[in-house]
């Protein structure tokens, strides 16, 4: 994960979810991570998204998923180790929360990362869903991270 520095400041009360609504597909295993992740976050159908984008279906950079998803309306914001640390008096003790969706890249196999989503404690990779705790960030590194929101998401967005 980046390290970032202290002027960075993200508003984390802006990415607080009430209601996610992950789109779940029957997983074929033919599409990958980076498609499947952003067909999980949008419900854009996993066999379209690297047609239609003109993608390679192997590798999916960042700036390819971030893209995909502000062009769809989503809010997205890079984390780094220091806008995490770097709290202010709106944050409590941890900014980010059960309640905030959040995007990583992680190192599954030696020079193999994936694409996953987490929220409320549970993993959502290649449409599986699982328990996560901790140990997932040590057992799979974090490369990049991104919070993630959609006004669909949120109460008290119009």
């Amino acid at each position: 994960m980046e390290m970032g520095d202290y002027s960075e400041t993200i508003d984390f009360n802006q990415f607080f979810v009430r209601k996610f609504t992950p789109h779940l597909y029957v997983n074929l295993g033919y599409y990958g991570c980076g498609a499947n992740t952003l067909s999980l976050l949008t419900g854009a159908e996993p066999w379209k998204v690297p047609v239609a984008c003109k993608k390679q279906p192997d590798h999916w950079p960042d700036k390819f998923m971030v893209d995909f998803l502000k062009l769809r309306g989503f809010k997205v914001a890079r984390v780094s180790k220091c806008s995490v640390t770097n709290l202010n008096s709106d944050c409590i003790e941890n900014p980010i929360s059960d309640n905030h969706v959040v995007m990583m890249s992680q190192l599954f196999k030696k020079k193999e990362a994936s694409w996953v989503v987490v929220h409320n404690r549970f993993l959502y990779h290649n449409f599986e869903i699982q328990r996560t705790d901790g140990l997932d960030c040590l057992n799979h590194p974090v490369l990049s991270a991104y919070l993630v929101c959609h006004k669909s998401w949120r109460c008290d967005l119009k």
